[in-house]
């Protein structure tokens, strides 16, 4: 208990506060909450997503808040049980081991295989976590020890085990960067993905310049995305090739959008995002009704879970939607000034989104294709991670800033 409660107090993060302290105002009442649950789920064997879904009910917060507070803070508790149990061993030296794969972040990368005296032990500063959902960990150190230590192989994504004192930069050099087995398997499999591509093979037709997108070096939270994409609107329009650039941030990828020309023009048409809804592991729904407003519903229907982002395109707009607390919201990405979560309202539907009751021409009633396609699912599609290579644009060429509004 008494661990518990100094993991909770005592600031770990090298700004002097701890995770909990950047976002929940009721702190009193947060570290009885969290000092129960993490007490009791520890000894119960509770799952994460249990504690998580216990704290979320208690505190009344969002699933994410709680999610990103159960996964660090308990890191921090749990580096901190290592730290005594090195003391309690007469352990004088402990190894930073940091998870070999694509989604380590930069400072993890680097601290990799570094040695530090117990006596030095720091949450935060020589010991994890260092940042947001960090998954590094520590281990005893000796200087005869033997073994393997567990990678995620990049050609098949799975297990694989390599020599114990590999660092990561030695793993990534080695067996990611310099592979030609691995880069042969890669370019076939994205040259098949070229030759069976519809919506790929269209944008080579429409002169879409490509821009290889790579992968961000850490998982980014949905306010650090808005950050670095968001801003007014220079553009005769991007709101899809925004939203869907901030599909491929939340899926790990370096993507940013503003490009204009071509680029705007082919991802603003919706027959070009019916494509990508339709591909092969997309979870998606495509309504069409001469009503948006009858469409509207059915298609946030879709929507089965609070926090789970979807890409929505309806009337004359698309932006990323979720559901939390039985409300709606939108996110807006082209504002100079008001970017983030808003809530989706029946006048935002026709103000903003340009939702009509019917759409007529010359007395025929039309039916448009809407669609709403879970975002999530797109993670780790190949395909997708190609046809961002046609929105991806250098920061320099952003066509956004004050100049631009939303559009």
């Amino acid at each position: 208990d008494k661990l518990v409660g100094e993991v909770i107090k005592k600031p770990w993060a090298p700004d002097g506060k701890n995770f909990s302290e950047r976002i929940w105002e009721d702190k009193n009442r947060l570290i009885n909450t969290l000092h129960t649950e993490l007490t009791q789920g520890f000894i119960r064997g509770d799952s994460l997503q249990r504690m998580t879904d216990r704290i979320s009910a208690k505190m009344d917060v969002s699933k994410t808040n709680a999610a990103r507070l159960v996964h660090t803070e308990s890191a921090a508790y749990a580096s901190k049980a290592r730290q005594q149990s090195f003391i309690d061993l007469d352990v004088e030296k402990f190894e930073v081991v940091a998870t070999l794969d694509s989604r380590t972040s930069e400072i993890c990368q680097s601290l990799d295989g570094k040695i530090f005296d117990v006596k030095d032990y720091e949450v935060g500063t020589t010991a994890p976590p260092y940042h947001v959902r960090c998954r590094s960990t520590t281990a005893p150190y000796f200087e005869d020890d033997e073994g393997e230590r567990a990678a995620r192989s990049e050609a098949t994504g799975g297990t694989e085990y390599v020599p114990a004192d590999i660092t990561y930069k030695d793993w990534k050099e080695k067996y990611v960067d310099n592979t030609p087995v691995a880069k042969t398997e890669k370019s076939d499999i994205i040259k098949e993905i070229r030759e069976n591509s519809t919506v790929l093979k269209n944008l080579e037709l429409n002169n879409v310049e490509y821009k290889k997108v790579g992968k961000l070096d850490r998982e980014l939270e949905d306010y650090e995305i808005v950050m670095r994409l968001a801003g007014g609107d220079e553009t005769n329009g991007s709101c899809s090739s925004v939203a869907l650039a901030y599909v491929g941030n939340r899926n790990g990828m370096d993507v940013l959008d503003f490009r204009g020309g071509n680029s705007q023009i082919f991802f603003s048409d919706r027959r070009n995002v019916l494509g990508i809804a339709q591909m092969k592991g997309v979870k998606s729904l495509i309504v069409e009704n001469s009503n948006d407003f009858r469409a509207i519903k059915e298609l946030l229907d879709f929507i089965t879970e609070d926090e789970k982002e979807y890409y929505l395109g309806i009337g004359r707009h698309a932006a990323i939607v979720k559901r939390e607390l039985n409300r709606y919201y939108y996110l807006e990405l082209q504002d100079k000034f008001n970017n983030g979560y808003q809530i989706l309202t029946d006048t935002v539907l026709k103000n903003r989104f340009g939702c009509q009751k019917s759409h007529t021409v010359y007395g025929i009633k039309l039916k448009p294709k809407n669609v709403i396609f879970d975002i999530e699912s797109l993670k780790d599609n190949k395909e997708f991670e190609e046809i961002l290579g046609y929105i991806n644009t250098n920061e320099i060429d952003q066509m956004k800033g004050y100049d631009g509004y939303v559009k």
